[in-house]
C-alpha cells in the first residue's frame, strides 16, 4: 500500500530528463495548451479518438500516451506505475509543458490524482474519467489493505498466466461490458488486444493497492470528476453512486462531479459529444 510519506518522497526524489526516452509512446497533436491524456489499464489512444478531433488543434496540443505494455507498446520492469509517473514528470519538464491538463480514463484517473497532488505546481488540471482515489473503497469504506492485498496479488497471477488468446476474448467482453454503445467498442479493441496481459494485471494489482484518499488533499487545482450513472438502475441508487464518489474525494478542496446518467465505464464513447462539451469548458476555466 502506497502511504503519503511514500508519495511524496516521489515528488522529492524525481529528477529532469536526461534523455528523450521514456517508458511510454507519445502521440501529439495539434498546438497551444497542453493536455495529456492517459487511458485505463490495456487500452490505446483510440479511447481518446472523438474526444481530441473535438479540441481546435489551433488551440490545444494533444499528448497521447501509450503506457509500457499496452496496445503493443513494450513493457517495463516492475513496479510499473510508479515508472510511468516518474517519466510523465520527465516528460513535462523536458518538453516545457506549461502546467499541462492531465486527462486520466480508469487507472489513468488515478495516475491523474497521484500527478497532481504529488506534483501540484507541475500540471495545471485534473480529469479523472471513473478514476477513484481507491478503487477497493468505493464499496466498502472500511476496507483495509491486508484484505486487498490478497485480492490484488490473485488478479496479479491470473492475468500473468493469461495466453495470448485467452486475453483476446477477455479485453474484447470487457470492452463490450463497459459501453453501452456497442459500435465504438472494436477500434479500442484492436489496441487492446496488443497489450500484454501480464502488464496490465500488474499494473491493476499495483493499481488497487495504492491509497490516494488523503494524499488528495494536496491538489492545487480544481478536479473534474466524471461519474457513470449508467451503472444506476433507478434515480435513489444514482444518489447512492454519486455519494460514493464524493465520499472517495472528500479531502480534495475542489472537485466538480458529472454525473453521466447514460455512460457505463466508456464515458467518452456512450456520451461523446457531451463529455467533450464538459472537457471543454473545464479547459477553457484553466487558461
Amino acid at each position: 500500500m502506497l502511504t503519503l510519506a511514500a508519495a511524496i518522497a516521489f515528488a522529492h526524489t524525481t529528477g529532469n530528463a536526461s534523455s528523450d526516452e521514456f517508458c511510454f509512446e507519445a502521440k501529439v497533436v495539434g498546438r497551444g495548451q497542453a493536455v495529456l491524456f492517459v487511458s485505463d489499464s490495456g487500452c490505446g489512444p483510440a479511447v481518446w479518438a472523438e474526444t481530441v478531433s473535438s479540441l481546435p488543434s489551433d488551440i490545444y496540443q494533444s499528448h497521447l500516451l501509450t503506457l509500457p505494455g499496452f496496445a503493443g507498446r513494450r513493457g517495463v520492469g516492475k513496479p510499473v506505475l510508479i515508472n510511468i509517473c516518474k517519466d510523465i514528470v520527465r516528460y513535462v519538464k523536458s518538453h516545457h509543458l506549461d502546467h499541462p491538463v492531465f486527462v486520466g480514463h480508469g487507472m489513468g484517473g488515478g495516475i491523474s490524482l497521484w500527478l497532481n497532488s504529488t506534483w501540484p505546481d507541475l500540471f495545471g488540471g485534473c480529469v479523472s474519467v471513473d478514476g477513484l482515489p481507491w478503487q477497493p473503497a468505493l464499496l466498502d469504506p472500511t476496507t483495509l489493505p491486508a484484505k486487498v492485498a490478497p485480492v490484488a496479488v490473485g488478479i496479479r497471477d491470473l492475468y500473468l498466466r493469461m495466453s495470448s488468446d485467452s486475453w483476446k476474448q477477455t479485453s474484447k467482453g470487457t470492452l463490450m461490458s463497459q459501453m453501452n454503445n456497442q459500435s465504438a467498442w472494436t477500434p479500442i479493441w484492436q489496441e487492446s488486444q496488443r497489450s500484454d496481459p501480464a502488464a496490465v494485471g500488474q499494473s491493476i494489482a499495483e493499481m488497487m493497492q495504492i491509497d490516494l484518499r488523503s494524499l488528495i488533499g494536496r491538489m492545487k487545482r480544481n478536479a473534474l470528476v466524471f461519474v457513470p450513472g449508467g451503472y444506476a438502475s433507478d434515480e435513489a441508487s444514482l444518489a447512492t453512486l454519486r455519494k460514493q464518489y464524493e465520499l472517495q474525494f472528500a479531502a480534495a478542496h475542489s472537485v466538480r462531479f458529472v454525473v453521466m446518467k447514460n455512460s457505463l465505464h466508456f464515458v467518452m464513447q456512450d456520451e461523446g459529444a457531451r463529455f467533450s462539451e464538459e472537457l471543454r469548458q473545464y479547459l477553457v476555466a484553466r487558461k
